[in-house]
């Protein structure tokens, strides 16, 4: 299959082959991972629980972190296949295959049919990109929609340019630029269009970055994205400040978050990527390669195109992963999922790298097996990657969830010690929040940029129902009182801290924590407890 979509011949075949294969592996069975999988999906979950689609809630309260449309489509996909792993995967399967499909027919029109074969296997493959495409959260699902935003956006450039129909094109980009803001900020029209300025003005177009301002496309990115933050801030008047200025601005600018990494670290990692690619990248033409090719006959799937062409999309490419490489190493904060909107520009750069592209007429075969064996290695180091995720997740509520599940009952209370799982509630189905004891009160734990503060954050919208969910660690043993029987989710050597946990029922321990069900009427509990009865 490789073979014959280096050949040109079959990409529609490779396509759909990948894409099964990515969708095979995307769904192993696996734990959600903590804290983002968790958390993304947990989200969702209380959305479509709630039936609230307007404000995402984390544990019950306003959560503004990101957008909402990574929790509309997850909602949505829960509501139709329930509450499953892949089903909480869907938006970042849905962002990879958009990214995909997008950059494969842009390079069958503008480029040539072996080259959008040879980026869309050596795209599909690339651990980064299969990664992302399976891990749910909102990083993959926003490259989508930059990737879209970019080929479409200069596709309607080109095709101004030439005297083609560009409206249909322009009108897309807008959209993907909106549906991109939806799904992370700003970055969703920030970095298409820093792309693909960079690149018109590189080659003196700056008529047709004018011209790409079209009224109508504002108009619609507007109406997409414009009714949920203006309805959202009606609701919270601090909403706003909190999105753009905290969560955009002074991430972007200032130090105090987690993950700092120094400046050359996406350079570095996107090194490290394109090694397995190396001996196709390196080798030298042979003497068939190296011979004249000005009488060889065009492909005849090749559409025609004007002179310059060829050169004005390794252009874009190399815009493409330049100036969001630079972007996202501008920040002391770095996460991996950051750099992907870079990994379809790299993988067209390395294809056309690897047959000597646009000088090369491509009318001799490739390096087929240095490509071939390049595809084959990222195929297995994605398989082994996806299999070890199966069979050794990170500590994930999932291993204890059957006691909630099967004898929890409503009304009786929560409490996480210490902790935060945020893919409880999704598994044991908890219809009310957790109560989370922790040291809430300290001014330096609250200053850390942590899984904690996140729960503070959201906190901020909603105060009454914060004092009532966040509680101090010496606020635990009267909480039990309040209740006939509450549930406690905390390390195995939590009984060390709290007496009463020492004399109450474990029912389930395991690497990840314990969980105990506390039934004040027992004569220990109850000695320890101490609590005033009602008059």
């Amino acid at each position: 299959m490789i073979s014959a979509a280096i050949n040109g011949r079959t990409g529609r075949a490779l396509w759909w082959g990948a894409l099964a294969v990515s969708f095979a592996l995307a769904f192993v069975m696996r734990p959600l991972h903590l804290p983002d999988e968790g958390r993304y999906v947990g989200v969702a979950w209380e959305m479509l629980r709630a039936q609230d689609w307007l404000v995402p809630t984390l544990n019950g309260m306003p959560y503004f972190h990101k957008p909402p449309l990574f929790y509309w489509i997850t909602g949505q996909s829960l509501a139709l296949f329930g509450s499953h792993e892949w089903a909480g995967r869907i938006a970042p399967l849905l962002g990879a295959s958009v990214a995909a499909y997008a950059l494969y027919r842009f390079l069958l029109r503008w480029a040539h049919p072996r080259i959008a074969g040879m980026t869309l296997a050596a795209l599909l493959v690339q651990p980064l990109f299969f990664i992302g495409a399976q891990f749910a959260n909102t990083d993959m699902l926003v490259a989508g929609y930059i990737t879209l935003g970019i080929v479409c956006a200069a596709h309607a450039a080109l095709c101004l340019e030439q005297g083609l129909p560009w409206r249909l094109a322009l009108t897309s980009a807008w959209l993907s630029c909106a549906l991109g803001v939806l799904a992370k900020g700003l970055i969703g029209i920030v970095l298409p269009a820093a792309v693909v300025v960079v690149w018109l003005l590189w080659r003196g177009q700056w008529k047709t970055v004018l011209r790409l301002m079209w009224p109508p496309g504002i108009v619609l990115f507007v109406c997409v994205t414009a009714p949920w933050f203006v309805l959202v801030q009606r609701i919270h008047t601090e909403f706003l400040d909190y999105f753009f200025l905290e969560q955009h601005v002074r991430r972007f600018a200032t130090e105090g978050f987690n993950n700092i990494r120094p400046v050359w670290f996406y350079a570095t990692l996107l090194a490290i990527t394109i090694i397995p690619y190396l001996p196709a990248l390196i080798r030298r033409p042979s003497a068939k390669e190296a011979a004249p090719r000005s009488s060889s006959p065009m492909p005849i799937d090749q559409p025609s195109r004007e002179p310059g062409v060829e050169r004005d999309i390794m252009r874009l490419m190399l815009c493409w992963l330049g100036v969001i490489t630079v972007f996202f190493s501008i920040p002391h904060s770095k996460l991996v999922g950051y750099i992907l909107p870079t990994l379809p520009a790299l993988a067209a750069l390395c294809a056309m790298a690897a047959v000597r592209w646009p000088a090369s007429r491509l009318t001799d075969a490739p390096p087929r097996r240095a490509w071939t064996a390049a595809i084959a290695v990222s195929g297995l180091l994605n398989a082994a990657l996806a299999w070890g995720a199966a069979l050794f997740p990170n500590n994930s509520f999932s291993d204890i969830k059957a006691e909630l599940l099967t004898r929890h009952r409503p009304g009786e209370p929560v409490m996480m010690m210490g902790r935060y799982d945020f893919d409880a509630r999704f598994y044991a189905q908890l219809t009310e929040p957790v109560q989370v004891y922790n040291h809430w009160d300290n001014a330096a734990f609250m200053a850390l940029d942590s899984a904690h503060k996140e729960l503070a954050d959201a906190g901020r919208f909603n105060p009454a129902l914060s004092k009532r969910l966040l509680r101090v660690f010496s606020a635990f043993e009267p909480s039990l009182c309040e209740s006939p029987v509450s549930w406690v989710i905390a390390s195995a050597d939590a009984g060390e801290t709290f007496a009463v946990l020492r004399v109450a029922q474990r029912l389930v321990e395991s690497e990840h924590g314990a969980i105990w069900r506390v039934d004040r009427s027992e004569p220990k509990v109850a000695a320890l407890l101490n609590c005033q009865q009602p008059q």
